[in-house]
């Protein structure tokens, strides 16, 4: 499942294989909520199917990707080169870094 705010983000995914597996796609234009607004997780969290406390938020912005679902209880891992200065979270630098950090690799 992909959440963004942009309607048109399909278009942007496609091609990239990042869709094969995705079952819905969340945006603000179909919720009438932007990021980081709590409704818009919890309308993601009911569509999936998922617990807040059994689901995984990954972005690359602080205040909307981590901050956000982190309001609604949503564990949130921020997608950078490098982690901002005085954040202590979990961040990776690539999508490829993901299965490691959720399995407490190093």
């Amino acid at each position: 499942m992909f959440l963004h705010d942009k309607d048109n983000h399909a278009q942007d995914l496609e091609g990239t294989g990042l869709l094969v597996d995705t079952h819905f796609l969340v945006t603000s234009a179909r919720t009438g909520y932007r990021k980081p607004h709590p409704l818009i997780y919890q309308i993601t969290l009911e569509r999936a199917g998922f617990n807040a406390d059994k689901t995984v938020f990954i972005g690359d912005s602080l205040a909307t990707d981590v901050r956000g679902p982190e309001k609604v209880g949503i564990r949130s891992v921020l997608l950078a080169p490098n982690a901002p200065e005085n954040f202590s979270g979990a961040y990776v630098r690539s999508l490829s870094a993901v299965p490691r950090l959720l399995l407490g690799e190093s």
